[in-house]
């Protein structure tokens, strides 16, 4: 993808901003969203777990699997790898859309009892998004394991949870996406864009 971006930076929640998170517990459809955005011609920001836990455990371990201490550096990569990708579009002026976000990473912290650090918090706290956010809701019929990811569906309900509960405390208004074809709900994000960002 041409005009994908990786995340760094000192942003926070604001309604004007163009910066959109789509979220929701694994999957739930996001990446087949954000591919059909982006083929809109929108820039689209992926996310940091999948790669990273690639790299960090390779593709035979399961999260039951993983030490305190893994889960602990995963977080703190994940969310400094974030970070990263916020500060490269900070001048964008278009829309970008976010696969996931910071706050996802706490989510997930808070369902596999890892700490956050206090410094991150206040880090994640600074980071600009729109407070609509784009929520992928739990859907059994297109759910799926990969090899990076190994989840049952019930965990996949704690992890959704999580999420709900993460974003509604720090301010964010989930806006849930319909369950309909990946085109369909492409069309339903855009027609909540401002006008003027509509393709």
């Amino acid at each position: 993808m041409d005009n994908l971006i990786f995340s760094e930076g000192n942003f926070s929640l604001v309604e004007e901003s163009k910066f959109f998170i789509i979220t929701g517990a694994p999957g739930t459809g996001k990446s087949s969203l954000l591919g059909a955005l982006h083929k809109k011609g929108y820039v689209v920001a992926e996310e940091a777990a999948r790669p990273l836990i690639k790299e960090l455990f390779g593709n035979s371990l399961a999260p039951a699997s993983w030490t305190s201490a893994e889960r602990e550096e995963l977080s703190r990569q994940i969310i400094a790898y974030n970070m990263c990708a916020l500060d490269k579009v900070k001048d964008a002026k278009g829309v970008v859309f976010f696969d996931r976000s910071p706050w996802d990473t706490l989510a997930y912290d808070r369902y596999l009892n890892v700490d956050t650090p206090k410094e991150t918090l206040e880090l994640i706290k600074g980071c600009k998004f729109n407070k609509k956010v784009f929520f992928a809701p739990l859907w059994e019929e297109i759910f799926t394991n990969d090899a990076v990811r190994k989840r049952s569906f019930e965990r996949v309900e704690e992890i959704s949870a999580a999420i709900e509960v993460v974003y509604h405390e720090n301010g964010y208004e989930l806006i849930t996406l319909p369950k309909v074809s990946v085109e369909e709900r492409a069309q339903f994000v855009v027609g909540h864009l401002p006008l003027e960002d509509r393709k």
